[in-house]
């Protein structure tokens, strides 16, 4: 039981962290019937074309928020990302903890990797995901002064651990839902070349539950977990 508890914690954020926080996206309410996937850490040159290639047999338009490192290691495939009509987001530039260190550095993760997304892909990201999740009010107040979003989640997926991919369905299976923002990661040492098959359940599922899919645009926020004006 305190296993359970541990596990959904690491996976799930608390409902009272969402209302202090509330100044980010962490979910969507149900009025849109959307759900979105989201992709964290790429792109990758060998699982990024994988999911983009199930992503469309699903019919699923998705999020994915890149460092800017990878998108000058693969300017390609970010812009196939781009090309495909999916959301892009910055994920910092080298996937640095931007939590307590100094507020020039983090503006420089920030901005040099907003740079190169943009001048590869023609995109000004809106969006922003702190890596691992982890940021400071330092970080917050960056981010918005660069009218961006910071967005976290309803549900992280763990598929950057060594569990198995029925396990990680067990996880994201109760959040299939419209409003859910739920995580996956486009890499090797993420959710690699099995997030074909758990894509591909996930959406059996949203099929059954009436769930679309799209960007982390096309969440309705709620009143509860507004965004800052």
């Amino acid at each position: 039981m305190i296993d359970e508890i541990v596990s959904r914690l690491e996976h799930v954020p608390p409902e009272i962290l969402k209302k202090i926080l509330s100044g980010f996206l962490w979910e969507g309410t149900t009025d849109s019937g959307v759900m979105a996937l989201t992709f964290d850490d790429g792109p990758d040159p060998v699982v990024t074309p994988g999911v983009l290639d199930v992503l469309d047999e699903c019919g699923i338009r998705g999020t994915f928020f890149m460092t800017g490192e990878k998108v000058a290691a693969y300017p390609g495939i970010a812009r196939e990302v781009a090309g495909r009509g999916h959301l892009i987001g910055n994920h910092s530039m080298t996937h640095r903890k931007l939590f307590l260190i100094k507020r020039i550095e983090i503006e420089r993760e920030i901005d040099e990797a907003q740079n190169i997304i943009n001048n590869v892909t023609g995109i000004k990201a809106e969006w922003f995901r702190p890596p691992y999740g982890m940021f400071d009010f330092t970080c917050a107040d960056v981010v918005k002064m660069r009218d961006m979003t910071m967005v976290l989640w309803t549900v992280l997926s763990g598929d950057y651990s060594d569990d198995p991919p029925d396990s990680i369905m067990k996880t994201v299976e109760p959040y299939v839902r419209p409003g859910s923002i739920a995580v996956f990661h486009d890499t090797a040492r993420g959710g690699g070349l099995y997030l074909h098959d758990l894509i591909k359940e996930i959406a059996g599922l949203a099929g059954q539950r009436n769930v679309r899919f799209g960007g982390i645009d096309e969440i309705s926020v709620s009143q509860d977990i507004t965004l800052d004006e």
